[in-house]
């Protein structure tokens, strides 16, 4: 059984991503997948700081919160990035978790579903060339979910069109 973390990407409260990630999880689960849910905000990441690039060589983190999440990569099989859309781009909380690390990217397959207004094309194609830079094994399918129309305010979705929204990217990834 795959292993795949499920990174939500947002720390706003009140935010659709509990519901996104929950209609992620439910269809991994039926993919016969292992979802683990990273949640950003709970993981609590300080804005990059570290002296050294994470693609040198002697890259080392010491800060715990991100030795939290690289753990949580590394041991995964699979990592879907749910993220939002501000200001046209995706949130400075799932950047800052993606800059945090570089050789776990490479390889490493990734999937990418956004959320908003605009169904987050834009944050969507922000973390595809962000991932896919770091080299890591970016699937070429995303889904994106609109406000309104396959999920409501909350998250939760509408009707059927999110759930076949997101189950070519997630069968993508599982394989």
């Amino acid at each position: 059984m795959k292993k795949i973390l499920v990174v939500i990407g947002s720390a706003r409260e009140g935010r659709a991503a509990d519901k996104v990630a929950e209609l992620v999880t439910d269809e991994l689960t039926a993919l016969g997948a292992e979802p683990v849910i990273a949640d950003l905000h709970q993981i609590d990441m300080p804005f990059f700081n570290n002296p050294v690039s994470p693609a040198a060589e002697n890259y080392t983190i010491t800060e715990p919160s991100a030795l939290a999440w690289q753990k949580m990569v590394v041991e995964s099989d699979g990592v879907v990035l749910l993220t939002p859309e501000y200001n046209h781009g995706t949130s400075g909380i799932l950047k800052n978790a993606i800059d945090w690390l570089a050789a776990e990217w490479v390889e490493k397959p990734v999937a990418v579903i956004g959320y908003g207004w605009s169904g987050a094309v834009h944050g969507i194609a922000n973390v595809v060339e962000s991932t896919k830079h770091l080299k890591a094994a970016v699937v070429p399918e995303t889904a994106s979910l609109f406000f309104m129309k396959t999920i409501g305010m909350d998250g939760a979705p509408t009707g059927e069109e999110a759930k076949a929204a997101v189950e070519p990217v997630l069968k993508a990834l599982v394989g």
